[in-house]
């Protein structure tokens, strides 16, 4: 009998603590994953709150007022405030990003709201390329400053599907990622490797139409700069065939030929841009392909010029002047760049060294210490070693 009481109270108690483990297992769970109705219940009440501030929103934008009061606006902002306790999507800070945006542009007290809204929604879902996106419009239009060049930096990162490709290589050239090759190096080639590769198909596929060719332009660059010229050339084809050629376009694929493939295209390309400072570079491609006849030719219609850029007329002329083959003619171009050139100017320093060449050893040595006292920046040290090379 004292054995059967022994093995009831054991039952009794063996039931209660696994009644109590069970409890506190359901506890659990309902707290950290509410049923399906809890979740229903609280997405309807953020749509309703939500639906409760448009009104009012629409209200205050139908009063006829053209000045808002602080007040009223600061009140709809409180209202973002409390929806933003019950945002459990990424979709519902979606929509209170784009009402704290409204506000911001009606009073831009409101614009550090909104962009403080946004780092928060990052926050709660860092691995969302369109918060990401709302994130970084907002930071873009702030002040730059190391820590917002941080955290568009990691927002880049998050943008990598597809049809997010137009902000990120936006976000690159905002942050002249394309303008210096050590940036280019630290922030476009070390990149995350669980990232997809940016590839011409992604430009063409998620680009508006209009966007197309910048994208390609940039998409070009970008591979250059991390090394994989023969993709470059594919974008920069693709883009020529695609598009009428504009200065952008038609200069990068001159650059690109001239620097990787064929000087020969590289001029024909520069001689379809107008300025001058495109047929001087047409003029260095065809110098590289050997052409030297048509480089002078290209030279000399820069000197009969009005409007020809005095750095580039007389660069020109030193140019002639360095590759012609009588004396009367070096002499005489030498004169005219001496004449024209300001002190200053880069190309007068050599044209006078080169000049004083020319000259009998007196007139050189009063020519180049004349010119010495003229000068008193470092660029006297050029014209210190055409005295030297003189006097040895």
């Amino acid at each position: 009998m004292e054995k059967h009481k022994k093995i009831t109270r054991l039952t009794f108690f063996t039931g209660l603590m696994l009644l109590g483990l069970v409890t506190t297992a359901i506890i659990i769970i309902h707290v950290i994953s509410p049923p399906s109705s809890q979740r229903l219940r609280a997405e309807q009440s953020f749509t309703k709150l939500l639906d409760e501030y448009d009104f009012r929103y629409k209200q205050l934008m139908e009063s006829g007022q053209s000045i808002f009061q602080y007040n009223e606006l600061d009140t709809l902002s409180e209202e973002l405030d409390e929806l933003e306790t019950k945002a459990a999507r990424f979709e519902s800070w979606l929509s209170i990003l784009k009402r704290r945006k409204q506000l911001a542009n009606i009073d831009s007290r409101l614009l550090s709201y909104y962009r403080q809204s946004s780092l928060r929604a990052l926050l709660a879902y860092p691995y969302s390329p369109e918060i990401a996106s709302v994130a970084a419009a907002v930071l873009i239009n702030t002040a730059k400053t190391p820590e917002t060049e941080i955290q568009l930096r990691k927002i880049i990162r998050v943008l990598s599907p597809p049809e997010f490709l137009t902000v990120r290589l936006a976000l690159h050239v905002l942050l002249d990622d394309f303008d210096n090759p050590q940036r280019a190096f630290e922030n476009l080639m070390i990149e995350d490797e669980n990232l997809p590769a940016i590839n011409m198909a992604d430009v063409l596929e998620s680009t508006p139409a209009h966007e197309t060719e910048t994208m390609l332009i940039n998409l070009a660059i970008m591979q250059i700069l991390k090394g994989n010229t023969e993709a470059a050339k594919l974008s920069i084809s693709t883009a020529r065939r695609l598009f009428p050629p504009t200065q952008a376009l038609t200069s990068l694929a001159a650059e690109y030929f001239y620097d990787f493939d064929d000087p020969l295209i590289s001029a024909e390309l520069f001689s379809m841009l107008q300025k001058t400072e495109y047929s001087m570079r047409q003029a260095d491609a065809l110098w590289l392909a050997g052409d030297y006849d048509n480089v002078r030719k290209i030279w000399a219609e820069t000197i009969g010029l009005p409007s020809a850029e005095s750095t580039l007329l007389f660069r020109s002329l030193y140019n002639l002047a360095s590759t012609s083959n009588t004396q009367e003619e070096t002499a005489d171009l030498l004169e005219r760049l001496l004449e024209q050139a300001p002190t200053e100017e880069i190309f007068r320093k050599y044209g006078l060294i080169r000049y004083s060449r020319l000259q009998n050893i007196e007139k050189a040595l009063a020519m180049l210490e004349d010119e010495t006292m003229k000068n008193s920046d470092s660029s006297a040290d050029d014209i210190v070693g055409g005295l030297a090379d003189i006097l040895i």
